[in-house]
């Protein structure tokens, strides 16, 4: 196999990886903060939607960074 093709393979399956592990954070503080508070899933349902806004902003950051490589 090419080099560069299993350098690209690398940095996207990175990209999907940093999404679910954002993702997964925000899973686990919201819950450790329902629990602490006593809340019924409201921190659970905030902290996904921040891990997962901050797993696409980085999948941003990287898409950009590789364009203005490749320019």
């Amino acid at each position: 196999m090419d080099k560069e093709f299993i350098k690209q393979i690398t940095r996207m399956s990175s990209l999907g990886l940093n999404l679910i592990i954002s993702i997964l954070f925000g899973i686990f503080i919201g819950l450790e903060l329902d629990k602490y508070f006593g809340f019924k899933y409201l921190l659970l349902i905030i902290f996904v939607i921040l891990g997962f806004l901050a797993g696409i902003y980085e999948i941003y950051r990287a898409i950009k960074k590789e364009l203005n490589t490749k320019l």
